[in-house]
């Protein structure tokens, strides 16, 4: 049952290489207890193949969306959604600390964290501690709880930088205990883009799909592009010819 239910779960988002390599990844960080920073494009859909692994096997790995802010509270409501505790906006911090810390050191849960470059503060002077990234340094990795980091090339780089320059915080704390970066960067290949326009718009015909996939491979717009532009063709079709097909010149125009 929880084979075929991962297997459905799986089947919502197309079949990349980028998915392939993200699962590949995750697996490695999961069963080997290794820290990993997966870095890529926010074009090609990491985050996307990320959260299918997570609603796929929802009792092995959760997503953590850390969110642009300076307080704790913030992180901890985070992790609290992600694991299904209830709690209010009202709850004191240190309640919602305990529990959370309950949560990670009894459930053995594989935490997936996106957008992970908000774990540095967002406003801070040459006095400002990095709390965020230290809880989860003392919290999660050194007490061995599997994990992974999500950011782009940009945030992931620049962000500490500029933090560490500012404040001259030790990056060895962090860098340190995590491994090298795994650099997603290959552009989307034809199969990649075919995967993903049969999975969102199953009735568009093959010479329709075809079109829409050549114009966002010369474009290297990425996925999101190719749907954005297959929805405003499809609601084009359906407002001006009432019809679920859409057309070349359709594609075109939108």
């Amino acid at each position: 049952f929880m084979d075929a239910y991962a297997r459905a779960e799986i089947a919502k988002t197309a079949d990349t290489s980028l998915r392939r390599k993200v699962f590949g990844e995750l697996d490695f960080a999961r069963v080997e207890c290794v820290p990993v920073p997966l870095v890529a494009d926010t074009r090609h859909g990491k985050t996307t193949a990320a959260d299918a692994y997570c609603k796929a096997w929802p009792g092995r790995a959760r997503m953590i969306t850390v969110p642009a802010s300076n307080r704790e509270w913030d992180l901890l409501n985070a992790h609290a959604e992600a694991f299904g505790l209830e709690f209010t906006p009202s709850t004191p911090t240190p309640d919602l600390k305990k529990w959370v810390e309950f949560t990670l050191r009894n459930t053995g849960l594989f935490l997936l964290y996106d957008e992970s470059h908000y774990l540095i503060p967002l406003n801070y002077h040459k006095g400002t501690p990095p709390r965020r990234l230290e809880w989860v340094r003392t919290e999660v990795i050194d007490r061995g709880i599997p994990c992974a980091f999500l950011a782009t090339p940009q945030s992931s780089d620049e962000t500490l930088k500029r933090y560490a320059e500012k404040t001259n915080y030790c990056l060895g704390q962090w860098l340190g205990r995590i491994a090298p970066p795994v650099v997603l960067s290959d552009e989307p290949t034809d199969a990649d883009y075919a995967a993903v326009a049969r999975l969102h718009f199953p009735a568009f015909s093959a010479f329709v799909l075809e079109e829409l996939c050549d114009v966002a491979v010369q474009k290297q717009c990425g996925f999101k592009w190719l749907e954005q532009v297959g929805r405003r063709a499809r609601h084009e079709a359906r407002i001006i010819r009432g019809s679920e097909r859409v057309s070349l010149a359709e594609i075109g125009r939108a």
